[in-house]
């Protein structure tokens, strides 16, 4: 289904990639902004000094070894961390690239390139974020991901528990080096990165993240592509009823909308917190505010993707379908909104593999061991194609108080998906449910902190 030189490209890799086994080297190299033709390679030095990256096209077994196709970029000032964009690759090409410099150990990895958008090619991305504060659990999911040799990832933000922190910074680059050393990756902006009361979470965001720099607030508002998938990526906190932002937000909108009908591919949207949620911190408000939902239809955005809430969930709410993958390390969280648009809502640790086709998203939601959670794929005019076609009238049934319960179905014929389930208690459990949701919502309070509430976040011009 997916194109081979890609996998091989990608398969595993038994090098040792922490800092520790390259001397000189305080962040081993990270892969950004990959596009067809291009790449930006991101390695920090222990001490200032300069790097050269050098990438060669990985050749068949059977052939000689040949440096045809090498492609030499040199960062030549005295820096500690360097943004090396290498231009003039091959498109869908597998690279063996090394990263040397003086006092520092070569570093080797292999990257392979993005493919054009026609004709269509099949491909592999992985979701995952809230990585946050469990090193272990964090470690389990990175794992993980790499032994489905993705061809990028999409981390949907939180990154890390206080973005002010740098040595927080420094973990979380040392969790994620097998993955990242190899795999192309964006990140979204979360609140944690955004942490108040200084801006220095977002300094060390835009100082570690490298991404196209068109939008207003570059590294935080950004556009993606891989092939025949199309990425707007925005800060699910920035004010969007400034006008500025608003008519960039369109104008990335409609031309990835374009690129996906001329490629037959798919338009997603990703933002940290995103316009439906059936956890603690529910609908994005301040999307809500500017009538999102309205904008993402209009521009028939195939799949909104985001995390916040730490568990996994997907639905669909006339025709604006949603993933919310935030459990990669954080505190779980349960479901405290029961809404009639969520068709699974599961409190795990997880990373949502997504298979591209030319008909369907083919989505796994995946748990650290390798077991499946959530299957089902998404077409781009009937929407979710696990649930019961069509949706038909829960079967109702009397309660066991005398009220009403409606059960919807968890599972069609194929199996392939669980869904959640919806109900209406009589008075007594209606009663109790009230009472729950005010004892989480005090636990809640007394657990936040000044620095990560969801407000509004007006980001420097």
């Amino acid at each position: 289904m997916r194109s081979l030189p890609l996998v091989s490209a990608l398969t595993l890799i038994t090098l040792v990639s922490s800092a520790a086994a390259h001397p000189g080297l305080r962040k081993t190299p990270w892969l950004m902004d990959v596009r067809t033709g291009e790449l930006t390679v991101m390695v920090e030095r222990q001490e200032p000094g300069p790097v050269t990256v050098r990438l060669v096209p990985i050749r068949a077994a059977n052939q000689p070894a040949s440096r045809e196709g090498e492609v030499v970029t040199e960062s030549r000032d005295s820096l500690a961390l360097h943004e090396v964009t290498v231009r003039g690759l091959r498109p869908a090409t597998a690279y063996r690239y090394e990263v040397r410099g003086p006092g520092l150990s070569p570093f080797e990895a292999r990257v392979a390139t993005a493919p054009e958008a026609q004709p269509f090619v099949p491909t592999r991305f992985i979701v995952y974020g809230d990585t946050r504060s469990r090193a272990a659990q964090h470690r389990a999911i990175v794992q993980a991901i790499v032994a489905r040799a993705p061809d990028w990832v999409l981390h949907t933000g939180d990154l890390l528990d206080d973005g002010r922190d740098e040595r927080q910074w420094q973990s979380f680059f040392e969790i994620e080096a097998p993955l990242l050393d190899h795999t192309p990756w964006l990140a979204v902006v979360g609140n944690h990165e955004l942490v108040r009361p200084s801006s220095t979470g977002l300094d060390h965001f835009r100082r570690y993240v490298h991404c196209e720099p068109s939008s207003p607030s570059p590294e935080i508002d950004t556009t993606f592509s891989w092939a025949n998938v199309f990425v707007v990526a925005v800060n699910a906190y920035d004010d969007f009823s400034d006008v500025t932002k608003m008519q960039w937000l369109e104008r990335a909108l409609a031309q990835a909308r374009h690129d996906a009908d001329e490629s037959h591919g798919w338009l997603l949207f990703a933002s940290h917190w995103g316009p439906r949620s059936s956890g603690p911190h529910g609908d994005n408000r301040p999307f809500r505010r500017v009538n999102m939902d309205a904008v993402l239809r209009r521009h028939r955005v195939d799949l909104v993707i985001s995390g916040h809430d730490h568990a996994y969930e997907r639905g669909d709410d006339q025709g604006l379908r949603y993933l919310v993958s935030g459990g990669g390390g954080a505190p779980l969280y349960r479901q405290r909104h029961d809404n009639a648009h969520s068709r699974i809502y599961e409190r795990a640790y997880h990373f949502v593999q997504i298979d591209v086709t030319h008909e369907r998203l083919v989505i796994t939601a995946i748990r650290p061991d390798g077991s499946a959670l959530d299957r089902c794929g998404l077409r781009h005019d009937t929407g979710w194609d696990c649930d019961p076609p069509p949706w038909q009238r829960p079967h109702t049934v009397p309660g066991p108080d005398g009220g009403t319960s409606v059960e919807v179905f968890a599972s069609n014929s194929q199996g392939n998906c669980r869904c959640s389930a919806v109900s209406r208690a009589g008075p007594t459990r209606a009663w109790l449910g009230v009472l729950v949701t005010l004892v989480g919502l005090l636990m809640g309070l007394r657990k936040s902190r000044t620095g990560t509430r969801d407000v509004v976040y007006r980001s420097p011009r």
